[in-house]
């Protein structure tokens, strides 16, 4: 969200090169159609205005379709890709209460044997 394509993608390969064995990596990501003109969410959503603020603005994100190959480009699998609502509805339970964002989550093992 807050780096660039190409830094997101160098991340996702040094994670896939470095992680230790049986290592998994679960992060959240932005739908990148979100920021296409006259969309809802991302660049607009309360959340991202508030980091923005902070000097981190959400630049990119991933294509929903696309993750799956982004992540075996850098030398990943996605094991599980949950939208807003899906995250919401498992996580909501949680102590700490977040409002529901255009947030995907995938979950990818890291480094193989």
């Amino acid at each position: 969200m807050y780096l660039t394509r190409q830094a997101n993608l160098a991340t996702l390969r040094a994670v896939a090169t470095c992680g230790a064995p049986g290592s998994e990596l679960v992060f959240t990501y932005i739908d990148q159609a979100e920021f296409a003109q006259n969309t809802s969410q991302a660049p607009h959503n309360e959340n991202a205005n508030l980091v923005a603020q902070t000097g981190e603005p959400w630049i990119s994100g991933f294509y929903q379709d696309d993750i799956v190959n982004d992540l075996a480009s850098a030398g990943l699998e996605l094991v599980e890709n949950l939208d807003g609502k899906a995250m919401w509805e498992r996580y909501r339970r949680a102590k700490h209460h977040t409002r529901t964002t255009p947030c995907q989550l995938a979950h990818s093992p890291g480094a193989s044997g």
